[in-house]
């Protein structure tokens, strides 16, 4: 669909696009039984990573790695990280033809 693109999560941490498997609020699934499980086996493992231990966690990134899929823990929520992907979708989608795109006056 689009091309690569990196998507920052907030501190200095970015991420390439095509790696992110999900955006999840964590306000909406901290409460479930298995998202707890979920953070509880990645921590287990070694995948769970929190980009700013002092900051409010506001979502869960899921990333597909070598290792396994990893989740990290953001300030930034779901909502404005899923807007800047799309902003840098729209940006950076090159599988349009340049010129029928200036044509619309865009």
């Amino acid at each position: 669909m689009f091309g690569h693109m990196l998507l920052h999560l907030g501190g200095d941490w970015a991420a390439n696009s095509r790696r992110i498997v999900a955006i999840l609020e964590y306000g909406t699934v901290a409460g479930s039984r298995s998202t707890k499980k979920m953070l509880q086996l990645a921590e287990k493992q070694g995948l769970l990573e929190r980009i700013d231990g002092e900051a409010e966690t506001r979502s869960i990134i899921l990333m597909e790695t070598a290792r396994g899929t990893r989740l990290v823990l953001s300030p930034i929520s779901a909502t404005a990280l899923r807007g800047r992907l799309m902003s840098n979708a729209i940006m950076l989608d090159f599988s349009t033809n340049p010129a029928a795109y200036n044509r619309k006056g865009r």
